[in-house]
């Protein structure tokens, strides 16, 4: 995640929101997960931001940017929702959200059934979201 904290960085909009391990920790017990190491230095290093009209979701932060309640929203919401995804990302758009799912993959996921891979690595794609 160094590549796209120093971007955050160069961008003006990064802000240390000191979550912890054990933070990181509390969310996998709640959602009875297990993160990928990108997942866990995402949350830990970056945690969350805003980018033009984009949105990344994360710890340290309340109300519908916070990672565990909008993931803990759509698995109550939506019975089809992936048990191993976090929701980093809401598009806002025909229901469409952006998932990381314990392998670090990203994923354009919808309830209609939209499921598609964009992504095998979460640094390069947020890395693209900022161009």
């Amino acid at each position: 995640m160094n590549r796209l904290k120093q971007k955050l960085i160069e961008l003006d909009i990064y802000k240390d929101r000191n979550v912890t391990d054990s933070n990181i920790k509390e969310l996998e017990d709640k959602l009875n997960l297990k993160l990928d190491k990108s997942m866990c230095l995402y949350l830990k290093d970056i945690c969350l931001f805003s980018y033009k009209d984009k949105e990344f979701f994360g710890l340290g932060v309340k109300g519908y940017r916070n990672i565990l309640k909008a993931t803990l929203e759509e698995r109550e919401l939506n019975d089809s929702f992936p048990k191993d995804c976090l929701v980093l990302q809401n598009v806002g758009v025909d229901g469409l959200l952006v998932l990381v799912n314990t392998k670090g993959q990203v994923i354009e996921w919808t309830p209609s059934g939209h499921n598609k891979i964009v992504s095998n690595n979460l640094e390069d794609f947020l890395l693209n979201e900022l161009k």
